[in-house]
C-alpha cells in the first residue's frame, strides 16, 4: 500500500485529490477504505484529505431521489400582505413544518419570497387548496407556480476546482461545453422504503456520518441501520453532490444556514420554455462550476440556483446579456437574501408506515388562521 507522498511519483498531488473527491460523490463521504483500495494509497491519506476538505467548509450531501419517496418539486413566488412582511421568515418555518416546505428565501430587490415544496403526489390538490386559503386571508398572495417535478444537484465541475486552494479558478473568457444531467433518470418507479429509511436519510442530510454513528443520532439500532442502507437507502440516495459553498447545522430543526462568505446567491426563474429553449438554457447555465441546482418540469418550467464570486458578479451579467432574447424574455433573476434562508431535510414526522405521507389539512389550515388573527389582533393593540 502506498501512501500519498509515493504516488506522487506517478501522480500529481492535485489529480489525486480531484480523484478523491469523485469518489466521495460517487461512493459517499464515509467510503475511505474502498477509496484508498481504488486509488492504491493508504486509507490515512484519504482521511487527512477529507479532514482538510471539512477544515475549508467542503461537505458531501446525499442526492435523495424524492421523486422515487412519491415527492414532487414545487416551486411558488410569494410576496406577503404587509403586516404579515414582517413575520414572513416565521411563515415560512411554519410552513416547512406543516405543509412540506424543503427550503425557503427572501428574494430581492422586489421583497418576494419563494417555497420550494415537496409535495405527496397525493395531496397536491389539499395544499394548493391550503395555499389559496392563506391568499384568501391576506397572508401572502402567489405570484408565480413553476411546476418542476425534480431537483438535480449540479455535477461537480472538477477542471475548475483547484484541490490545493479548496476554490475555484475559473476563466470566464474560454468557457467549455459541459455534460448536461439527463433529468429522465429521476422519473423512476417509487422506491420501497418507511419511516426508518426517511430518519436515516433526514441525519445524513443533516450531516454525512458513518452509519454507525447516523444509527446513534437516529436512535436507531446498529444493525438495523445497515439493513435500512443496504435494502432501502442506498436506491433512494442517488449519489452526492459536492457542498463546495460551506453550509452547517444552526439548531436542532434540521435549519442549514449559508456562510455569508464572498458569494451572492441568484434564483433564475424560467417559465414555460420550449423544449429547445430550456436544452440551450440547460448548456449555457451547466458550463459554469457556479451552477448550484436544478428544479426541472416536464411542462418546460426550470428553475436554478447560481452562487457566484462577488468578484464574478459583471461577468455573470455579460454572459446572461448573451441569451437569445426569446428566452430572456421568459427568465427572471433574482437575488436571494440567505439572511433568511433555511433548507430543509425529508419530514419522516410526516409519514405513516400505515397510511403514507400525511397532510391534515383541516388542522394546518386552523393554526394559520389563529396565527393571522393573532397578528392582526396585535398589530390594532400596537396602534
Amino acid at each position: 500500500m502506498k501512501d500519498l507522498t509515493n504516488a506522487v511519483g506517478t501522480r500529481r498531488k492535485a489529480d489525486l485529490h480531484l480523484e478523491m473527491i469523485r469518489l466521495f460523490c460517487e461512493l459517499g463521504p464515509f467510503a475511505h477504505t474502498e477509496i484508498a483500495r481504488r486509488l492504491s494509497v493508504s486509507s490515512d491519506s484519504v482521511t487527512r484529505y477529507y479532514n482538510r476538505l471539512l477544515q475549508g467548509r467542503i461537505r458531501f450531501k446525499p442526492n435523495v431521489n424524492r421523486w422515487a419517496l412519491g415527492l414532487r418539486r414545487v416551486i411558488v413566488r410569494i410576496t406577503f400582505f404587509p403586516e404579515f412582511e414582517p413575520h414572513g421568515k416565521d411563515i415560512c418555518v411554519g410552513l416547512a413544518k406543516l405543509a412540506y416546505v424543503a427550503y425557503f428565501s427572501r428574494l430581492m430587490p422586489e421583497n418576494e419570497w419563494v417555497l420550494h415544496f415537496q409535495v405527496p403526489f397525493k395531496h397536491q390538490g389539499r395544499l394548493w387548496e391550503f395555499l389559496t386559503k392563506l391568499e384568501e386571508l391576506q397572508v401572502l398572495k402567489l405570484k408565480e407556480v413553476y411546476q418542476t417535478d425534480i431537483r438535480i444537484g449540479a455535477p461537480f465541475r472538477a477542471e475548475y476546482f483547484d484541490p490545493e486552494a479548496v476554490k475555484f479558478k475559473f476563466d470566464w473568457s474560454s468557457i467549455k461545453p459541459s455534460y448536461v444531467p439527463d433529468p429522465s433518470q429521476e422519473y423512476e418507479e417509487k422506491v420501497t422504503f418507511d419511516a426508518t429509511d426517511l430518519r436515516i436519510i433526514e441525519q445524513l442530510q443533516i450531516e454525512p456520518l458513518k452509519l454507525a454513528e447516523v444509527a446513534r443520532k437516529a436512535e436507531l439500532d446498529k444493525w438495523t441501520t445497515y439493513w435500512h442502507w443496504k435494502k432501502h437507502v442506498s436506491r433512494i440516495i442517488k449519489g452526492w453532490y459536492v457542498d463546495w459553498l460551506g453550509t452547517w447545522i444552526v439548531d436542532q430543526d434540521d435549519k442549514i444556514a449559508m456562510s455569508r462568505r464572498e458569494f451572492v446567491v441568484f434564483s433564475l426563474f424560467a417559465k414555460s420554455l420550449f423544449p429547445g429553449e430550456l436544452k440551450v438554457l440547460r448548456e449555457k447555465l451547466n458550463s459554469l462550476p457556479y451552477l448550484w441546482s436544478e428544479q426541472i418540469g416536464k411542462g418546460g418550467d426550470n428553475v436554478l440556483q447560481i452562487i457566484i464570486p462577488n468578484e464574478s458578479l459583471v461577468e455573470l451579467y455579460a454572459y446572461f446579456g448573451k441569451l437569445d432574447e426569446t428566452i430572456k424574455s421568459k427568465i427572471i433573476l433574482r437575488v436571494e437574501d440567505q439572511g433568511r434562508a433555511i433548507n430543509f431535510s425529508v419530514p419522516p414526522e410526516m409519514y405513516d408506515d400505515r397510511e403514507g405521507w400525511t397532510f391534515d389539512y383541516e388542522d394546518v389550515l386552523a393554526r394559520f388562521r389563529n396565527m393571522a388573527l393573532e397578528v392582526r389582533l396585535r398589530a390594532v393593540g400596537n396602534n
